[in-house]
């Protein structure tokens, strides 16, 4: 199922070993943490080639790329318009598993792969 979640924001992001961002978000309290994915480009025949580049795209050019490894954590986080993409329960990433200590979210539920990000 394809979600969209309107006005969230950006708490920390890393790039793992198979080149997916995975973006924790939360709400204005901080009280809520969610996972989402930026997958790594699929060969550019593929028929979610562009989507996926231009989701990507638009996630480097705003915090910035980094290089595979430890979160990096945003002491403001980033207004995040709307974020688009497969509701998906990725069971390897279990609940409290995925981010930094403290801003683990509670549940296994994603956003992979985000198709669509605007930030403010």
């Amino acid at each position: 199922k394809t979600v969209t979640v309107k006005n969230v924001f950006l708490l920390a992001y890393a790039r793992e070993k198979d080149n997916d961002y995975h973006l924790i978000l939360t709400n204005s309290e901080r009280t809520i943490f969610f996972n989402a994915e930026l997958s790594g480009l699929p060969g550019n025949n593929a028929s979610s080639y562009q989507k996926l580049k231009t989701a990507r795209l638009a996630f480097e050019s705003f915090p910035g790329g980094v290089s595979c490894g430890k979160y990096t954590f945003l002491e403001t986080p980033l207004k995040i318009l709307s974020i688009k993409g497969s509701l998906f329960f990725d069971v390897d990433h279990p609940a409290g598993q995925v981010g930094p200590l403290g801003a683990r979210p509670s549940s296994a539920w994603e956003i992979h792969p985000v198709t669509e990000i605007k930030f403010e």
